[in-house]
Formats: structure tokens, C-alpha cells, sequence
């Protein structure tokens, strides 16, 4: 038998009690979109859930710090429903917040009723199994931790809590990745009175011979990490770019 959906608001009276867990996961916002960092440059940020636990953290290598607490994300979310009376959420609920749930299409029950959950802070219930999609908004908190890294390496964050009662910490990891990110360079090298491409200059970056430019003035300096580097040009009848007034003497590779 099918019934169709309705939307209901479920508040923290009505919830279920459960011991919960942790939750690292990247930042995307804070990372600016980043799943990899450099050294010595970029921080990374990780969000944690839920807010305000407080639990140890530790690193293989660097450092990591909670650097600001409950931070809003509003979630919403298509979850599926196959015959079960239980199902775990993504990121834990803010259960003083509103919070809206609605079947999409047709859901199955043995009843045939609309089964309508009980809502705890990591886990859906229902009173009895149901199959169905059912969209699900709302609010989770989470707390922001930098971590800091000076090496090309992986880092390892641990998130790990002790609740009265239990024998097993709550407990959580991520990896995460520093390595210099490489772009392929080309430069052409003009005069600075003519604008016009220069033959045979010699070019040098961070110290090292990379070659003379060809007829065109352009020279290819293959993989160059992001950032910035020492640029040093010499051409007979020039003076070198490191001995003019000219602004010439730093390359930099955008990300």
C-alpha cells in the first residue's frame, strides 16, 4: 500500500536519547575548496561535530587547535529508506533548531501508515520498517580546528572523548595532506624600452640554469610549485634583472 509524504516540525521534546560520536570531515568553506595544502603556506581547517565536546585532540606531526565553536551548516538531505525501522544521519542534529522531514512519492509500510520519526541527535527511528526516500532539513553545529603542518608530509588528526559509562571513547581521525603544488611555466622574456621578444636570454630560477629563449623570447621552465621564486635574467648589452630598477627579478605561479 502507498500514502504520500507530509511535512511535519519536530522539536527536542519529542526526541530519543543516543550516545552520539564524532565527526571530523575538511572544511570546504574555510579551506577554500582545497583537499590539499602547502607546506609552510596553508593552514588546513576541519569542522567537528558535534559542537562543543571539547574532545583531545593530537597529530602525527604539527599542531591542531579548535579555533571557533558552534558553527551553524544547514543540511539538507535525500535520505533512503529500505525497509528499516532505523537510520543513521550524515552530521548530528541541532535539536533546538527547526526541524522539517518529508516522505517524497509513495512510502511503504506494513501498517500503511505514514511512519513519522523520532529524532535523536545522530539517528532516525520509526515505529515501524518503512521504505521510501524521505527529505530531511536540518540544522547541524560544528566546532572549526586548524591544523598546522611546516613539511611536505601526511598529517593524521585524532579526535578522541571519554563519556561517563562507557568503555570506548568516542572517537574520530582524518588524514590530510601537505605536498607543493606544481604548474607547468612558460615564460617570454621582451625588452623593457621595445616590448619586443629577446633571443638568448639566460634564465635562472632559485638559483638554477633553466636555458636561453628561443626567437620568440619564450622559454619552457617546466614544473614549477605554486608560489613564489627567485627570477634572475642575463642577456649581453642588458643588465641583469637582479641589477635594474625594473620590477623583474620574482616569478610567481598562481594555484
Amino acid at each position: 500500500m502507498s500514502v504520500k509524504g507530509r511535512v511535519r516540525i519536530r522539536f527536542d521534546e519529542t526526541c530519543v536519547a543516543a550516545r552520539g560520536r564524532l565527526l571530523l570531515e575538511l572544511d570546504e568553506e574555510a579551506n577554500s575548496g582545497k583537499s590539499h595544502f602547502e607546506p609552510g603556506v596553508d593552514d588546513a581547517y576541519v569542522r567537528l561535530f558535534p559542537s562543543g565536546l571539547y574532545p583531545e585532540l593530537r597529530t602525527n606531526i604539527g599542531t591542531a587547535k579548535i579555533v571557533a565553536t558552534g558553527l551553524p551548516l544547514q543540511i539538507d538531505e535525500y535520505l533512503t529508506v529500505a525497509n528499516a525501522d532505523s537510520l543513521s544521519l550524515s552530521r548530528p542534529v541541532d535539536l533546538q533548531a527547526p526541524i522539517s522531514w518529508q516522505w517524497i512519492g509513495n512510502v511503504y509500510t506494513e501498517s500503511g501508515k505514514i511512519p513519522q520519526p523520532q529524532i535523536s541527535e545522530w539517528e532516525l527511528r520509526f515505529p515501524e520498517a518503512a521504505s521510501g526516500i524521505l527529505r530531511f532539513q536540518y540544522r547541524s553545529k560544528f566546532d572549526r580546528v586548524r591544523v598546522t603542518c611546516q613539511h611536505e608530509t601526511k598529517v593524521l588528526l585524532e579526535a578522541f572523548k571519554v563519556l561517563p559509562g562507557y568503555d570506548e571513547p568516542l572517537y574520530d581521525s582524518i588524514a590530510l595532506e601537505w605536498r607543493h603544488v606544481a604548474r607547468t611555466v612558460y615564460l617570454t622574456v621582451k625588452c623593457a624600452c621595445t616590448r619586443a621578444p629577446l633571443k638568448d636570454v639566460a634564465v635562472y630560477v632559485d638559483g638554477a640554469f633553466k636555458g636561453l629563449t628561443d626567437a620568440s623570447g619564450r622559454i619552457a621552465l617546466g614544473d614549477l610549485r605554486v608560489g613564489s621564486h627567485q627570477l634572475r635574467l642575463i642577456k649581453d648589452g642588458y643588465q641583469a634583472s637582479d641589477q635594474d630598477l625594473i620590477q623583474n627579478d620574482e616569478l610567481v605561479v598562481p594555484e
